[in-house]
């Protein structure tokens, strides 16, 4: 039977080999390169996008709910707000003891505002360390024109109980109110029913961190704390306007803010023109503040 030859491969087929497997093994590996960057911006834009869409959904949520016309502003600049966070909402089940036998003054008086344990809404419950309290105030019942709210602050919190036929477990809330101007410290002044609102004084500011990046930040009693971020150098920016849509710069007249929030990525990415370089989104929320008073 004839044999069959074997030969090995010569030099030239050994390089034409390599080269091919070279050409093969350097698409491959641009082919990862490229997998992985693209994976990495998309990861960068969609971790942007919901950076921007969280700034549309928390800032509107805590301006819409301010009074400017009581006094919720404190203070309001291009890139920083103080105001009052609305946190409880809760209903008042026992008419309050007020008069003249628990003040130190006409305009003070120490007493307990009993609410039910449920129901109540709002971030969370009662805070004794950080919170105060917006009691609502009939006066005269046969008017609104002196319907309002009183300052309060919170000294104390037990457990309590609200009245039959309610009969609902509930708590005491011992505070130490502030009459405005006009506001009488007088037996049924403040009605059983009436709502409490407790609030915490905070700041929504830009600022510049230590790894060098600019976020939006919450101060308060806790101290600063990121909220959202990164965001550009000019990436937060507030505008105030009146009930009539004029640019204002009184706090009381707000009755309409503008939020401008520019967020960017916290890797840059690989642009259209081959550079690296932060993706930036924005969104523009204007918000109506909904507790001004009408009248």
């Amino acid at each position: 039977m004839p044999r069959l030859a074997c030969r090995g491969l010569t030099l030239i087929e050994l390089l034409v080999a390599l080269a091919l497997l070279g050409i093969i093994m350097t698409g491959l590996y641009r082919t990862l390169v490229t997998n992985q960057r693209i994976h990495q911006a998309q990861t960068q834009r969609i971790d942007l996008q919901q950076n921007v869409r969280a700034a549309g959904t928390i800032l509107p949520a805590e301006l819409r709910e301010l009074a400017a016309t009581g006094g919720d502003i404190g203070a309001m600049g291009q890139d920083s707000i103080r105001l009052r966070a609305m946190r409880t909402l809760a209903f008042l089940c026992r008419m309050p003891p007020l008069g003249p036998g628990l003040t130190a003054g006409p305009t003070v008086a120490t007493t307990i505002l009993t609410v039910p344990t449920q129901p109540w809404y709002g971030l969370r419950d009662f805070d004794a360390a950080h919170d105060s309290l917006l009691v609502y105030y009939e006066g005269d019942e046969t008017t609104r024109s002196d319907d309002g709210w009183v300052l309060g602050r919170i000294t104390g919190i037990a457990s309590g109980s609200c009245p039959v036929p309610d009969a609902r477990s509930g708590r005491e809330v011992a505070v130490r109110l502030q009459f405005a101007a006009g506001q009488l410290n007088r037996p049924g002044a403040i009605p059983s029913g009436a709502p409490l609102r407790a609030f915490e004084t905070v700041t929504y500011v830009r600022y510049r961190a230590s790894d060098g990046r600019h976020y939006i930040g919450q101060r308060s009693l806790g101290g600063l704390q990121p909220i959202l971020g990164p965001v550009t150098a000019n990436g937060f920016a507030l505008r105030y306007y009146d009930a009539a849509g004029n640019p204002t710069t009184d706090r009381f007249q707000v009755g309409e803010i503008e939020v401008v929030v520019r967020g960017q990525t916290v890797q840059p990415v690989r642009g259209a023109g081959g550079s690296l370089v932060h993706s930036v989104d924005s969104v523009v929320t204007r918000v109506g503040l909904r507790n001004n008073r009408r009248w």
